[in-house]
């Protein structure tokens, strides 16, 4: 079974980041969520605080940040949130909401790059393709929504 991570979160105080695992690596500390139909494992604080501060820094101050159009019942909608990729081969593309997530550069810079090879660490896999999401304030959000693509297959890494 796949091991796919659905959300990883940095900000400027904490860096956590919640899988779906069927093998979760016991050295470092993980919460096991009660979820009827999934294996969910939470790592929560997973950088210190200092190296938390950085790595926001170092995100938010990103060249590539761009505000996506969804298309949201048939009719296109500017995202609430910023977004930009980094793919291992330029042609990486992940299609979701009637917009695509194209490669931004595939050359991962260093703090994505030390974040990316910690999960990878912990989940013992390779990511080829990473989406940063940027909500700059606490008016930005989404509403309830589903994350099914065709392209997250479960039996898949994603």
């Amino acid at each position: 079974m796949s091991k796919i991570v659905r959300r990883v979160e940095v900000s400027e105080n904490n860096a956590d980041f919640l899988i779906h695992s069927p093998s979760p690596n016991h050295e470092q500390n993980f919460i096991q969520l009660e979820m009827s139909k999934a294996q969910v494992y939470y790592y929560p604080s997973v950088f210190s605080l200092q190296d938390c501060s950085k790595y926001y820094s170092d995100l938010i101050s990103l060249p590539y940040w761009t505000r996506p159009v969804f298309k949201i019942f048939g009719r296109p909608a500017r995202a609430a949130r910023l977004t930009c990729s980094f793919g291992s081969t330029p042609d990486k593309v992940y299609r979701y909401s009637g917009t695509a997530a194209r490669v931004d550069s595939i050359d991962y810079p260093p703090s994505i790059t030390v974040i990316k090879d910690k999960i990878e660490s912990i989940l013992d896999t390779e990511f080829n393709f990473v989406l940063l999401n940027w909500y700059q304030s606490g008016n930005d959000s989404i509403g309830i929504h589903a994350d099914d693509e065709k392209v997250l297959k479960m039996a898949e890494l994603v």
